[in-house]
Parts: C-alpha cells; structure tokens; sequence
C-alpha cells in the first residue's frame, strides 16, 4: 500500500507551503474533493488547488487531493505516511490523515533574518524587515556608510556656506572702509586745493 514508518518522515521530501499531518475526520477539514489521481504529489495536488482559486490543499489515502478556503479547527496528527504516486520520496496523507499546504506566498517563507511575511493576496506579499536589513526578501544588510557620506557632505557644505559668508562679509567691509577714506581724506584735500587757488588769484590782482 506504500506505507512506511512515520520515523522515516525526516528524510522525506517535503513541498513548500507544507502545515503539517492533520486529522481526517467524516467533516473534512477542506470542504471540497477533487478527482483522485494516480500522479498525486503535494506539488500536483497545489497546483490543483490553486488554480480553482482555493488557497489550502491537501493529500490524502495517496491518491486524493482535498482544497478549501479556510482550514477547521483540527488537531495536528501523526500518521502521514503513504507514499505518493506521484513521487515516492513524498507523503500523501494517511489512512484517515491528510497533508495540508498552504498555497499562498508566504508559507514559502520568502522573508529572510527573521521579518514577518505578510500575504496581500494569492500571488502578492510583503516582508516587514527587522532593525538593520532591507530588500524585498529583507536580505540585503543596511549600509552604515550612506548615512556617514551624506552627513560629511552636509557638514562640508555648511562650512562652505560659512566660509562665502564670511568673505562676502569681509568685502563690504572693505567697501565701507574705503568709502570712509574718501570721505575723510579727499574731502579735505580738495578745499585746500580750492584755497590755495583763491589765494594765488587775489595775489596775482594785487
């Protein structure tokens, strides 16, 4: 019947999106069975279910393939342990057992160093990054050195900004300075130049 040890489930494989063994109930805990196929796999049986829009999927008795919307409310069991028609490295439930995925994105566990995966819908998701990582998978470690460029380029220009101040303030300074010494000196200059020029008249009359 193709049943083996439930102790040689660690080296079986494994399809993504795998819940765990449930418990096989009268009440199904997916509502809705497909027809059984004799190339039955976990692979094959979400590829089934996903394309019928359903998000769970499930293997059982080897060749059933079992889909829903939303699981019950069963216990985890032991006792998955029929080989897959489709592939004999793989369970396909059990007697009375089932095999449930999930066959949205982030039952894959896409999201990497420990970020939450957050389903938006069947084909999109989200990584919500830890402290220190970025990326869309949140694989991609932060980089220190951007922070420490832009704030040196910061201060640079600061210091730049200061320094045209400073020279910009230094030259109306000047200006002023200059202004002054005309007023001061030539000033002066130029009405002792007009007396002397009065004084060499009235002697040149005489």
């Amino acid at each position: 019947m193709g049943v083996r040890s439930p102790c040689l489930l660690l080296s079986a494989y494994v399809p993504k999106g795998y819940l765990g063994c449930y418990e096989g109930k009268l009440a199904r805990i997916l509502d809705i069975k497909l027809k059984s196929s004799e190339s039955n796999s976990g692979d094959e049986c979400k590829i089934r279910c996903s394309s019928r829009e359903y998000r769970y999927a499930g293997t059982e008795n080897k060749v059933e393939c079992h889909c829903g919307f939303r699981l019950k409310n069963y216990p985890m069991s032991s006792g998955c342990n029929m080989t897959c028609p489709g592939y004999e490295k793989e369970y396909c439930g059990g007697l009375m057992r089932i095999s449930i995925y999930d066959t949205w994105q982030c039952a894959r566990k896409p999201c990497k160093n420990n970020a939450t995966c957050q389903d938006l819908s069947k084909d999109a998701y989200k990584c919500n990054c830890t402290d220190g990582w970025e990326g869309i998978h949140c694989n991609e470690a932060i980089s220190t050195q951007s922070s420490v460029v832009i704030t040196t380029t910061f201060a640079k220009s600061t210091v730049e900004i200061e320094n045209n101040t400073s020279s910009k303030h230094d030259l109306e300074d000047t200006d002023k300075s200059s202004s002054l010494m005309t007023a001061y000196v030539l000033a002066p200059v130029g009405c002792l130049v007009v007396f002397v020029s009065m004084l060499v008249i009235v002697m040149i009359w005489k």
